[in-house]
């Protein structure tokens, strides 16, 4: 029975292998899956046939070999199911379907999520409208079967209870249960992720952080700053889901006995919306934007003064906006070099809405670039803008949407487990995984 045992579970490893290299490297063939993931080719087919007969992979068409032999072309089934994928509340919410090869079936923008409203109804309807939206939208191809929902929030998460915690900058968000409510009204497997690391995740698989198994991804938006760090490959949460809340790290000669709240220290001084804050500060004390045709003729009483205005007056050489967010470019230079020193990333990739301000290579790239590279110890990573932009969420939801579904089946990916694993140790994995990824 031993021996029997031993080979079930070699093939329900065979088989979480192999999807999961179709998953995320497209289509392919037998012998490429043999000699790419090191199995013998009566092992990948042994496990072939499984996926095909279960419906998650198809066998459809040729592909020509280097060696102009034509074979049976694999690919992952894209109508086997798909995932409704969210980034919730950071300005208008964004929704996405996608099916399980990753393509887009449909999108939205949603509405502004309310504090003075009863946010999980509201968000309720507005799934149940985009479902039947995403349901018309291509009459020649049924919307394939929703097999869950996963939804990037801007807070931690307390994977126990599914409740979310640590929403300092939405204190409406505290101890609500996404995950509880939404199973109950649409009977399919929910998760929830904060919002940061699901773009950290999208850009590991998707993004400029492809070919590294360590980043680091930064957003900086117009209220937080925070980041997403991943290590061999897999999201860094922390004990309570906290890792990379970088908004609250604090400098040299700041007073420790005080407490940032809602907005950390960092956000305090380097968010989008306090870089406009001190740029009003100073000309309310009586300093001017020294370019012609400056908001307003009392700079001072301007309200209407954006992070876009700010930084396309610095890109036209205004000296007030350039000083200001040097400042805060200085500042988070500091922060990023401390955080890079503490997980020794391959690559930064920095995301958010700094992303879409003019001149943002310019005045802030550029800069954390030059100055890392000076003052590391050791060769700086690659630092990256996203080219996932404001999708990196959405995108990242998808994946770990599908990624939570198939991970009790198929929870082994070429890098998670090593040659060296015996077969005991992988029977363990299986009938004791914990499910790494989902919420």
């Amino acid at each position: 029975m031993t021996g029997a045992a031993n080979a079930n579970v070699q093939n329900q490893i065979n088989v979480s292998l192999i999807f999961n290299f179709l998953r995320h490297h497209g289509e392919t063939y037998r012998a490429e899956i043999s000699r790419k993931v090191g199995l013998s080719p009566p092992a990948v087919s042994r496990a072939i046939e499984s996926l095909l007969e279960q419906g998650y992979l198809s066998e459809s068409g040729n592909l020509v070999t280097r060696n102009g032999k034509k074979v049976a072309r694999l690919i992952v089934n894209p109508d086997k199911g798909c995932v409704i994928a969210i980034d919730f509340l950071k300005g208008r919410s964004r929704f996405g379907c996608f099916d399980f090869t990753g393509d887009l079936i449909y999108q939205t923008v949603g509405d502004y999520f309310s504090e003075n409203g009863d946010v999980l109804k509201a968000l309720v309807e507005k799934i149940k409208q985009f479902i039947g939206e995403a349901s018309l939208i291509d009459k020649s191809r049924p919307l394939p079967e929703i097999k869950a929902i996963c939804l990037g929030v801007p807070c931690a998460v307390d994977t126990k209870s599914g409740k979310t915690t640590g929403a300092w900058l939405y204190d409406f968000l505290v101890d609500l249960n996404f995950k509880t409510e939404l199973e109950s009204v649409f009977d399919i497997p929910v998760f929830i992720e904060n919002d940061i690391k699901l773009a950290a995740f999208a850009e590991n698989r998707l993004g400029k952080g492809m070919q590294h198994h360590n980043l680091v991804y930064i957003d900086i938006n117009k209220y937080g700053i925070g980041s997403g760090i991943i290590l061999d490959g897999h999201i860094v949460r922390g004990a309570l889901g906290l890792a990379g809340e970088i908004g609250y790290s604090i400098i040299p000669g700041v007073k420790t006995d005080k407490k940032y709240h809602p907005m950390g220290y960092l956000e305090s001084q380097a968010s989008l919306k306090s870089i406009v804050g001190k740029v009003l500060e100073c000309l309310e004390a009586g300093e001017i934007f020294s370019l012609a045709g400056s908001p307003g003729d009392d700079p001072g009483t301007d309200t209407s003064l954006t992070a876009r205005k700010v930084f396309q007056a610095a890109v036209d050489g205004d000296s007030l906006c350039r000083r200001v967010i040097n400042q805060a470019v200085e500042l988070l230079i500091s922060i990023t070099t401390n955080l890079i020193l503490a997980v020794n990333p391959e690559i930064v990739i920095i995301g958010g809405d700094i992303y879409d301000m003019p001149g943002a290579e310019e005045l802030f790239l550029v800069p954390l670039k030059q100055k890392m590279g000076k003052i590391l110890p050791f060769e700086a990573p690659i630092v990256e803008f996203s080219i996932l932009g404001s999708d990196a969420c959405m995108r990242g939801a998808s994946l770990f949407g599908v990624e939570s579904i198939l991970s009790g089946l198929y929870p082994f990916t070429v890098d998670s487990l090593s040659s060296s694993d015996s077969l005991d140790k992988a029977s363990s994995k299986i009938n004791n995984q914990e499910n790494i990824y989902a919420s």
